[in-house]
């Protein structure tokens, strides 16, 4: 009997050890990834990338303005302008939107700005500016730039790395997801996944439209026959009724 209880009472320490390490791994890595997430906000030099963020949408806008301006005299400027917007406005909606410290979606959506902002200062520099305003289309779209570059070099991205490689390694034990890095090349990467994954969710829906507008179809089709069946029954049915008054 004293066997059988040192037997599962190794049984239920193995268990014990087994269950802890994934949790220690990712208690390990949630810290990890923590201390990576400060430099976020404040890295070694200070630079805080939130707020390079917010400078280069600010320059995005200063562009859409310029557009604004110009707009009567050149029939792309207003809709290159709308696109540009856009792409400001989900940066904006989603520059909080933090999931769970990893930053994947603001840096995939930042990657997506520099697109419609080289089409529409392009546009612009094809328009009769003002004296004035020539300088400004070049001159906004070397602001974002040097702004993306403080982003790229940033010492936040070397802890995302840091963090990512331990994350990979330690797979499948760790169930976290990596972090985002904000240089162009992995900019650009998540900013192909995000279009992605919103083209399927586009599909998905564009699907499900389509099963429920067949549905509702199907059901209007039932139902005018069932009508009409209805109708043909209360016709004969009003036809008996007249002739036993008539007859």
């Amino acid at each position: 009997m004293k066997k059988k209880r040192h037997v599962g009472a190794a049984i239920f320490m193995a268990a014990a050890i087994a269950a802890s390490i994934p949790l220690g791994v990712n208690r390990s890595l949630i810290k990890l990834r923590e201390e990576a997430s400060g430099h976020y906000y404040y890295d070694d030099t200070g630079y805080a990338l939130y707020e390079g963020l917010e400078r280069r949408q600010a320059e995005a806008n200063n562009l859409i303005s310029l557009a604004e301006k110009y707009a009567g005299q050149n029939s792309q400027l207003q809709k290159l302008a709308g696109s540009l917007e856009h792409q400001v406005k989900l940066c904006e909606t989603y520059g909080y939107d933090y999931e769970n410290q990893t930053f994947q979606k603001i840096a995939a959506l930042n990657a997506q700005l520099d697109q419609p902002a080289q089409a529409l200062a392009s546009a612009l520099e094809k328009t009769e500016l003002s004296e004035n305003d020539k300088k400004y289309p070049a001159q906004i779209l070397a602001n974002m730039e040097a702004e993306q570059d403080k982003l790229s070099r940033s010492s936040y991205n070397d802890q995302a790395r840091n963090y990512n490689e331990k994350l990979a390694r330690l797979k499948p034990i760790a169930l976290l997801k990596p972090m985002a890095v904000f240089d162009e090349a992995a900019g650009a990467e998540a900013s192909q996944e995000l279009a992605g994954a919103a083209e399927a969710e586009q599909t998905a829906e564009e699907a499900l439209e389509s099963r429920v507008e067949a549905f509702a179809q199907e059901v209007e089709a039932q139902a005018e026959t069932f009508g009409e069946q209805v109708g043909e029954q209360v016709d004969s049915l009003v036809d008996g009724i007249l002739d036993s008054i008539f007859n």
